[in-house]
């Protein structure tokens, strides 16, 4: 007989089971896991950024781990993506390079 097991992942900070993601990262030589809903990634992301932007890559494959957004994110990505002459399909995935260029765009208007 056939089994299914599935795999409800709780955010490791608030509780939130919506839209939650693990997040892999590595400090000091000991690599580490975090379970973080769409607003803690985000917040994890931001207080990342100033360390990434200044830090030198010394290997390793980037990968790219997809997140769910909130509709409302995803209408903004592609307003702004049309906005700015990116094509973005109507439905569907938004690429992991048009976020981080929309995320960019939002932190320098930010300023």
């Amino acid at each position: 007989m056939a089994q299914k097991t599935v795999t409800d992942l709780v955010d490791d900070i608030s509780g939130s089971t919506e839209n939650v993601t693990t997040v892999q990262f590595n400090y000091r030589g000991v690599a580490y896991t975090v379970d973080l809903d769409d607003t803690n990634a985000e917040a994890f992301d931001e207080a990342m950024t100033p360390f990434i932007e200044a830090a030198r890559r010394v290997g390793g494959i980037r990968q790219e781990v997809a997140r769910s957004s909130q509709p409302s994110d995803t209408q903004a990505i592609r307003a702004w993506a049309a906005e700015n002459g990116i094509e973005v399909q109507p439905r569907g995935r938004i690429s992991a390079e048009v976020r981080r260029r929309y995320e960019a765009a939002q932190r320098r208007s930010r300023r």
